[in-house]
């Protein structure tokens, strides 16, 4: 079983995740090791198969509930299967877990941004950025709600910022260009319903031990 994950792992890193999952499915025909639910989870789910990915994660869950990694790995499935607020209950978890981590209110964000809750967005966005002030993704992330607002000069003060701060990562140099060439209609236009800019505001990160007190 050793050899296999090892071999998942080469696939995976050259790229090969059709033959990655194969051997992933192969090897939990044979024995049901939790170490590649996680993997075989995230391959199905880069195959365009979330809802598969979400049967693989309940199983690894059964057994780890509180793994992080899992956890936006489930979040991203919701999201694929447009259960949008599935997926920020998710992240919520991982804010009891981790209130700092950034990854996750930053995804946050983004579902935000995508159903048009422009103060939501920011608001977490700001937050991803107060919690590890390198993450520049959040940077890409205001500087896509600038643009939306027609701003466009705070939105290159962003978008040069994130620039800075991970000069040589291929997924912020990709979120860049897709900032500064953007689809048509990619994103609604935000909305300005103040209701919701108090709402956003109004959220208080998580105290991981009230919150664990909660559940109990």
């Amino acid at each position: 079983m050793e050899v296999r994950k090892k071999l998942v792992a080469a696939c995976r890193a050259a790229g090969m995740e059709k033959e990655a999952l194969k051997e992933v499915n192969d090897a939990l025909a044979v024995e049901r090791d939790f170490e590649l639910l996680l993997p075989g989870a995230q391959l199905l789910l880069n195959a365009g198969r979330p809802d598969d990915a979400v049967v693989m994660l309940e199983e690894l869950f059964a057994v780890i509930p509180d793994n992080i990694e899992a956890l936006m790995t489930m979040a991203k499935a919701k999201r694929a299967q447009d259960k949008s607020e599935e997926a920020i209950e998710l992240y919520k978890e991982i804010g009891i877990i981790d209130p700092k981590y950034a990854p996750a209110l930053y995804e946050r964000a983004e579902v935000h941004i995508g159903e048009s809750k422009a103060k939501w967005a920011e608001t977490f966005y700001q937050r991803a950025l107060a919690a590890d002030p390198t993450y520049a993704l959040a940077e890409v992330g205001l500087a896509k709600l600038a643009l939306l607002y027609n701003d466009r000069i705070l939105c290159e003060e962003h978008l040069q910022k994130a620039a800075a701060l991970a000069p040589k990562d291929p997924e912020v140099k990709k979120a860049i260009d897709a900032v500064r060439n953007p689809k048509p209609a990619a994103v609604k236009k935000p909305q300005t319903d103040e209701g919701e800019k108090k709402a956003a505001t109004a959220e208080k990160p998580m105290d991981p031990k009230k919150e664990r007190k909660k559940r109990r």
